[in-house]
Parts: C-alpha cells; structure tokens; sequence
C-alpha cells in the first residue's frame, strides 16, 4: 500500500484506482453519471461478476458508452437508465457497494447540461440509503467552472453536515495546484 501511495499523483484517477485496489471486491456497482463510459468500462474490466447499474440523462452517453461495452466484448451485468442519480434507489433494489459519482458534463457535449448540487445531494443521499456496511461512494467534484465550483461548495457543505456516526467523509484534494483541479469524496458507513 505504502508502494501505492508514494507512486500517486496529483490526478484524481490515480487516487480512485488505489481505493478500489484496496476494497473487497464489489457485487453491485453504481455509476452514478455515466458520461462517456470511461469508469463504466474500467469497472466492468476490473470487476467482471459484478452487476453493474449506470445512470444518465442524456441518451447520447447511454449510447456511447454502450458501444464503448461492446467494443470490448462487454455484452451483459450491466444496466443503463436514462434517468438522474437522485433516481438511484428507485432502480437498484439491493445494496450498493460501489457508488461514482464523476461530476460536471458530458465531455465532448454541451456544457450547459451539466450536474447540479440539489440533484447531485439527492443522489448522494439516495446511495447512502443503500450503500452496504462495507460499501464506498466516491465523488469527483471540478470546481474549475462556475458551475462546478457552486456544486463543489455545496456538496461539500451536505457532506460535512452528515451524521459522524454513521458516515465517514474523507477528501482528497490536491492543495498545491493551480486553476483549482477536480478533487474526490470518499463516504462509507461509519465503522466504529
């Protein structure tokens, strides 16, 4: 791990990447704003026999990131709904081990349509109303736009009002970078 820790970098993919490398594997993963397919593909590589449910509200991502599947050999364990995150428990009846949460817009689409604190709030608390005991959400916030640093502010000041008792929220964000780079939330359930 230490190995792990000291070859990081300040991109926030590098820290996903050693978080789930340090995790029981996954039965049921959420990916809670699809995009483009990027983690959607990576998780389904990384874990294979998980069942893996993926939201989004554009129908152009659920069909890029479809034939990002199959381009793969991907053909099944996965479901996309064309629906937002606060949706989440209304579409995945079991617990959720793993919950991402990629922010801002569709890279490459049109970058009005892009995420909002309230509905991102109401995804985050839907995923902990069915995060398992040992369950993550990861959230990757980019307050490098406007947009995306008024949902950086909010979002954080949701999760620091979480009960300690129950959550845990940790932050990795770099503290030396210019133009304010995206960070990451790391949530589970507080484990005594």
């Amino acid at each position: 791990m230490l190995k792990a820790v000291v070859a990081i970098n300040h991109h926030v993919s590098a820290y996903v990447d050693l978080i789930l490398s340090d995790m029981p594997e996954p039965r049921v993963i959420v990916d809670a704003t699809l995009g483009n397919g990027r983690d959607t593909l990576k998780l389904m590589q990384r874990f294979p026999r998980a069942r893996l449910y993926a939201f989004d509200i554009q129908k152009r991502a659920l069909e890029i990131s479809r034939q990002r599947l199959l381009s793969h050999g991907i053909t099944e364990g996965f479901t996309f709904y064309c629906a937002s995150h606060e949706a989440i428990p209304r579409f995945v009846d079991r617990p959720v081990d793993l919950c991402l949460f990629n922010l801002g817009y569709l890279p490459g689409g049109d970058k009005k349509v892009h995420t909002t604190p309230r509905k991102t709030i109401q995804g985050i608390e839907g995923a902990l109303s069915i995060l398992s005991p040992g369950g993550r959400i990861l959230v990757t916030l980019y307050p490098g736009s406007l947009p995306g640093k008024i949902e950086s502010i909010e979002v954080e000041a949701y999760v620091r009002g979480l009960d300690q008792k129950k959550t845990t929220v940790m932050s990795v964000a770099p503290l030396n970078q210019k133009n304010q780079p995206p960070y990451l939330l790391v949530l589970s359930p507080y484990q005594g």
